[in-house]
């Protein structure tokens, strides 16, 4: 076979057995322009002192990746690539860059490419999203000791569900009534911020307004808030994104909705701001991705009626797909959801599903 040109390769661990998530670039530190993979190859990598199957991603001299965003941890920057494969341009999930491999040559067959193992890998993993606090087996939903320990187990983003109280407050609960969560009874909106407090969650835990929720945490984690009409007008918009911008988390924060129109707001107030349409029933097979484009990074779909073709579909239209779940179900869908390739799924079950990632 006749020789490559030299090329760069990075070595990545596949931690989800997802279709062409592997990523790659002659300068992906910079990872400035677009790039295609030319060939792969299975090889061992090293981490300390575990053997993990991992690819070789291969790109012509010359070639670029495209990083659509990353964010920084404790465990480094990680890099949200956009990449390419049979069906077209994708994009991909969060990648960490350890180490590039440089002027490597190698022939055009699958097995032919020689590399050095490294001490280090490239994880790629979904974003984990804390449904209302992810710690709901532990803690009150929507409760500041949930969203606490959903921070402490490193959860990518929380979860807040938004309600509009009596004097217009916004506070972070899920039903229309406080019945099921509280020990009292009746609509949020007949209630003032001051009256709900004398309510109590299940653990003794004071329902959080969504300033109380900034204030707490600010910049340590990152907000997955979902808003909605109220009497059918859009009116909790204003708020939210005045708190977001006095707490300066434009670049923390992604908004949810089934409203279009709770979007468009939102879009119209502050065009960065990231926003996901959110999808059940007949709105799963029937949604307009040309119209969702105009305003929103993706769609959220009930993971129960989505399939690979689907993500597929969103993928090769640069949609994101967040998957959620039932209570009931997530246990029974999560892994073949993953399997999908979703770019992030809600949870009830932090410590499980992050078992399962590392797996």
């Amino acid at each position: 076979m006749k020789k490559a040109v030299v090329c760069c390769i990075i070595a990545i661990s596949l931690l989800l057995n997802t279709d062409g998530n592997v990523f790659g670039g002659a300068e992906i530190a910079k990872a400035s322009s677009i790039s295609t993979y030319k060939t792969t190859a299975n090889i061992n990598m090293r981490k300390g002192a575990s053997i993990k199957s991992s690819r070789i991603l291969v790109v012509p001299k010359g070639k670029k990746v495209i990083y659509i965003s990353k964010k920084r941890t404790k465990n480094g920057t990680w890099y949200k690539m956009k990449y390419k494969n049979k069906k077209g341009w994708l994009n991909g999930q969060y990648i960490k860059v350890v180490k590039t491999i440089k002027s490597v040559k190698h022939e055009n067959t699958p097995n032919a490419a020689k590399v050095k193992t490294t001490k280090e890998n490239i994880a790629i993993h979904p974003l984990i999203i804390a449904h209302r606090g992810g710690a709901n087996h532990l803690a009150s939903e929507h409760s500041l000791l949930a969203y606490k320990q959903a921070v402490d187990k490193k959860a990518d983003y929380i979860e807040i569900d938004l309600r509009l109280t009596k004097d217009n407050q916004l506070i972070a609960m899920h039903d229309e009534t406080v019945d099921r969560t509280t020990n009292g009874t009746g609509k949020v909106s007949d209630y003032t911020l001051q009256q709900l407090k004398q309510l109590s969650l299940g653990d003794g835990q004071k329902i959080p307004s969504l300033e109380e929720i900034f204030a707490r945490f600010r910049k340590t984690t990152k907000y997955y808030i979902e808003t909605r009409k109220v009497d059918g007008k859009t009116v909790m918009e204003g708020e939210l994104l005045k708190l977001i911008h006095q707490y300066g988390l434009e670049r923390q924060v992604i908004i949810q909705s089934y409203s279009q129109d709770s979007l468009k707001r939102v879009k119209s107030l502050d065009p960065n701001i990231s926003l996901i349409l959110l999808l059940v029933g007949d709105a799963v097979k029937n949604v307009n991705i040309n119209a969702v484009k105009q305003y929103a990074i993706g769609v959220g779909p009930y993971a129960k009626l989505i399939d690979k073709s689907f993500v597929d579909r969103m993928h090769q239209a640069h949609l994101k797909v967040h998957a959620w779940f039932d209570h009931s179900n997530e246990k029974e869908l999560i892994h073949k959801t993953l399997q999908y390739g979703v770019d992030g799924v809600f949870t009830d079950y932090l410590d499980d599903i992050q078992k399962m990632i590392k797996k």
